[in-house]
């Protein structure tokens, strides 16, 4: 009998529970999706490490001989040491747009470190000007096996042959130093004989990088101070475990970010889906207080009463459940091929398990039986004799509205009448205002995400970074000297040097390598400001933070750090803590140019760039022209190409987004509705007795609509704060090294997010008033309760 009712009641409610299993089939479709995509990744990232033998540790130097790799091969804890050449060299296409550049790696057969996998053609031949270029590059510069790539190398031109393509555990995700996102058509990585490199560069005999694995993982940090010993006589450039290698990071970073986003996100549908659910059980239960009675009555025990109402949330739970994982499923694979479009791994396909499934199985039942228990235990303690009489009346004292007598007076008797029920029915009114309230901030917190990014874009591209393009030199060059040769050029309006330093900062035992950007303080074409967006000028005598850097280091404006720049013969000191800025990609410090350069070895400030902003009426090309041929320069990027490409690169993202802001429209729909609806059916006798005692369909209607509005507007003012309280959960759940999401909601947003809402309340008032209209009077005046 009891599950003929269970069947009997759910179908009399189907809407109410299609739209909790809505909600609960969202949030498990996104966690099953998502962890899919995460086991995904992380088995091919980890399969291809291990197969293409990734270093332990990395050491860069300006140059070094084999003799020293030879010492270094005698630590009893080194497994390997492997010595390489690298050099970055201009490309030279000949279009008048572009002028970007080439990384250059050797490759001998007998690497066994960090190897290159290749994907098509074959290796370089030995002493041959052949070179491998990864997939990437070579479609967005349109270049075929067989044919010849021109360099710049020394200021002299040389032509490379594409002789394949490969991909490399460095080179996952192939960014520049200091770049926000891989632009293949500008920048690349070439692999080339290590005896033609050699030769092209000069550096016969000799390496600029290490790579070392160990014995022991345990001895990793005694075999870097032993690396650093055995290189004393030479100059270190960087050195880095493999945690922190550029592309290794990056991957670890996304991974990190993916995994809180798996669980933030799941997490809040599926607490909107447990809102539902108790609402709808507890709501259901009260209003079936005389049949529990019956039911008590007729011997049934408690825990044969809650078992059946608990079968709701089950029903629930589970039809959401297997809804959301067969959803999932389906959602993993476009999401894996998403991040083969950025990142270059071997394997990364999109895999079924089984265990995202179960889990969120059990998630989704776990959250539907707390909701059910909640909603049910309170009524199943009466007695068959007490639940068997009418729930009483909410009390009926005066509202401090009517106190004041002379506003009261002038409100419309339905608005009074609306007043009334509100505040007397306060639990009621809650749950509805809730449910309302949760819609809004599902909508605004939807939007949030792409709000978000278009800031961050919009302030390193328009505030921070308030410049046309960058000059890069080969090295380092003295500021006075860069800036006047670049702002005296013909198409430049003006033009400020740049220092770009790589270095460890240490506060205590926390070190954390990045980069210092040395930024004259008079500048206006490069600026940093602080997260209230007042600019801060750079320190004369001290460092300004990233939040994100000054977070790790765990210090604030006022403490001391230890700075160890990485150049050549540059010893460490000490620097105070001058500021801490808003820094939405990447982390790093800034400090002034001049100042800065004291500390560096020659006393000077030093220039590895110059950024400028061109007249009005020139072009890139002009510029591009006028510098391409100086022995000085080795690339020219163009910010506002850069900036392209980047918004190119989200905008392929903006169909998941767009899914989002879809999943939160429907959940908030769902919610609206299933208040509404369960608001209707407790009060289907009091609506059947105002007809009885006069008042026509459209004015009972009329009452129940003037209530929603009501709590609809408190609702949404409070949805402004809870967006902003629900969208810094998310902005620090998800900060990371490599980004952190900006606290910054859009007006267009919030007036988005109302649109919907209303949308919602007009949809619910649609199924309210055909509801009203259909009433029953009698069959509803002579139920038991």
């Amino acid at each position: 009998m009891l599950n003929r009712k269970l069947w009997r009641d759910i179908r009399e409610n189907r809407l109410a529970y299609f739209s909790a299993v809505l909600v609960i089939a969202i949030g498990l479709m996104l966690f099953v999706g998502l962890q899919l995509v995460i086991q995904n990744l992380d088995m091919a990232i980890s399969t291809y490490y291990q197969e293409q033998v990734l270093a332990d540790l990395f050491v860069e130097v300006q140059v070094g001989r084999e003799e020293t790799a030879g010492r270094l091969r005698g630590i009893p804890e080194v497994k390997a040491v492997e010595t390489y050449l690298q050099q970055r060299v201009q490309m030279d296409t000949g279009e008048p747009d572009r002028l970007g550049q080439i990384l250059l790696r050797s490759w001998e057969p007998t690497n066994r470190l960090n190897r290159v996998k290749l994907v098509k053609g074959r290796f370089p031949a030995a002493g041959q000007a052949e070179v491998l270029f990864t997939p990437f590059f070579l479609q967005a510069n349109h270049l075929e096996i067989g044919d010849v790539f021109p360099v710049v190398v020394g200021g002299k031109k040389e032509t490379l042959t594409v002789v394949g393509a490969f991909i490399s555990p460095e080179y996952v995700y192939e960014i520049d130093v200091g770049g926000l996102a891989p632009n293949p058509r500008n920048f690349g990585v070439g692999i080339v004989d290590r005896e033609k490199l050699a030769v092209l560069t000069g550096h016969q005999g000799q390496f600029n990088r290490l790579a070392l694995t160990f014995r022991d993982q345990g001895a990793a940090v005694k075999v870097r101070t032993l690396v650093q010993d055995y290189l004393a006589d030479t100059t270190v450039t960087g050195i880095y475990f493999q945690k922190d290698h550029p592309s290794v990071s990056l991957l670890d970073q996304e991974l990190a970010g993916l995994r809180k986003t798996a669980t933030t996100l799941p997490l809040f549908f599926l607490l909107v889906a447990g809102f539902i659910l108790y609402n709808m059980l507890s709501r259901l239960v009260a209003n079936q207080r005389g049949q529990i009675g019956i039911l008590k009555a007729m011997g049934y025990p408690d825990r044969q009463i809650f078992r059946h109402y608990l079968h709701y949330a089950t029903f629930t739970g589970l039809a959401g459940g297997i809804l959301g994982g067969l959803g999932g499923l389906a959602l993993a694979e476009p999401l894996t091929a998403l991040y083969t479009m950025y990142f270059q791994v071997p394997g990364l396909v999109a895999r079924w398990q089984l265990w995202p499934l179960v889990i969120g199985l059990l998630l989704a039942l776990g959250f539907t039986w707390t909701a059910g228990w909640q909603g049910v235990r309170t009524v199943l303690r009466l007695s068959p004799a007490e639940a068997l009489r009418p729930e009483p009346p909410p009390a009926g004292n005066r509202l401090w509205l009517e106190k004041a007598g002379f506003l009261w007076a002038k409100l419309q008797t339905g608005l009074r009448m609306a007043l009334r029920n509100v505040f007397r029915n306060r639990r009621r009114s809650l749950f509805t205002l809730l449910g309302i309230f949760f819609a809004y901030v599902l909508i605004t917190t939807a939007f949030y995400l792409q709000d978000a990014v278009d800031y961050l874009l919009d302030f390193t591209y328009n505030y921070e970074q308030n410049y046309d393009g960058r000059v890069i030199f080969q090295g380092t060059v003295d500021a006075a000297v860069a800036g006047r040769f670049i702002g005296n050029l013909l198409p430049v309006e003006t033009a400020e040097p740049v220092g770009e330093v790589g270095a460890v900062i240490s506060r205590g035992p926390v070190h954390v390598q990045t980069g210092i950007t040395a930024l004259p303080q008079a500048g206006r074409l490069y600026q940093v400001y602080d997260e209230k967006g007042q600019r801060v000028l750079p320190a004369r005598h001290g460092l300004v933070l990233s939040a994100r850097l000054a977070q790790k280091l765990g210090v604030t404006a006022g403490d001391w750090v230890y700075v160890q720049p990485f150049l050549a013969e540059a010893k460490g000191f000490t620097l105070p803590v001058t500021g801490v800025v808003a820094k939405y990609l990447g982390m790093g410090a800034y400090t002034e140019l001049t100042a800065f350069g004291t500390q560096l070895p020659g006393g000077k400030p030093l220039a590895t760039g110059v950024v400028f902003k061109l007249r009005p009426e020139a072009e890139m090309s002009q510029l591009l022209t006028a510098v391409r041929d100086s022995p000085l320069v080795l690339a020219v990027s163009d910010l506002r190409e850069d900036e392209r490409h980047i918004r190119e690169l989200m905008s392929k993202q903006s169909q998941m987004m767009g899914i989002l802001v879809l999943f939160a429209f429907i959940s908030g729909l769902s919610i609206v509705y299933n208040s509404s609806t369960i608001s209707f059916y407790e009060r289907r006798r009091e609506f059947a007795s105002l007809r009885v005692l006069g008042m026509t369909a459209k004015e009972v209607f009329r009452l129940q609509v003037t209530e929603l509005v009501l709590l609809t507007v408190v609702a949404v003012a409070l949805g402004v704060p809870g967006s902003y309280f629900f969208a810094r959960l998310i902005a620090v759940s998800m900060a990371s090294d490599l980004y952190s999401i900006p606290l910054f909601i859009a007006p267009a947003s919030f007036g988005l997010a109302m649109a919907a809402t209303l949308l919602f309340v007009t949809l619910a008032a649609a199924g309210i008033w055909r509801k009203v209209r259909d009433l029953s009077l009698i069959a509803v005046l002579r139920e038991w309760d």
